[in-house]
């Protein structure tokens, strides 16, 4: 083998493992992009569930009345705020409107990971 081969080998196996160090420093970062997507879309799969768990539970377990109420559920935090709603069914026998929204977010967060709102009748006079 001539002294000139042996450079030239050496030299395409560095520029190969170049090449090989540089596909797995792209790959450690797709993965690592893609698990960290994962567990975000898992908190907000959590979080919905609680949100529509909490707008469920509005009207049904207990009667619609403007307010707010909050509480928590490791590591999320809801709030459901029920409001009247200006000329809705003012006057009905079935009640009056209420926008219920409830929003979800993380604990060490200020951005809500989940928010739903609905109508919902408040308790109406009796005919």
């Amino acid at each position: 083998m001539m002294s000139s081969d042996r450079g030239s080998i050496f030299i395409e196996t560095l520029i190969s493992a170049a090449i090989v160090a540089g596909v797995m420093g792209v790959s450690y970062r797709v993965i690592a992009d893609s698990v960290s997507r994962s567990s975000m879309v898992e908190s907000r799969r959590m979080a919905l569930l609680i949100a529509q768990s909490r707008l469920a539970e509005a009207g049904d377990s207990r009667p619609v009345q403007p307010g707010s109420t909050s509480g928590s559920q490791p590591p999320f935090v809801w709030r459901t705020v029920i409001e009247r709603q200006p000329g809705g069914l003012a006057g009905s026998a079935a009640g009056d409107l209420a926008l219920v929204t409830v929003s979800v977010r993380l604990e060490d967060s200020d951005r809500n990971l989940a928010t739903l709102r609905t109508l919902r009748l408040t308790g109406g006079s009796p005919p």
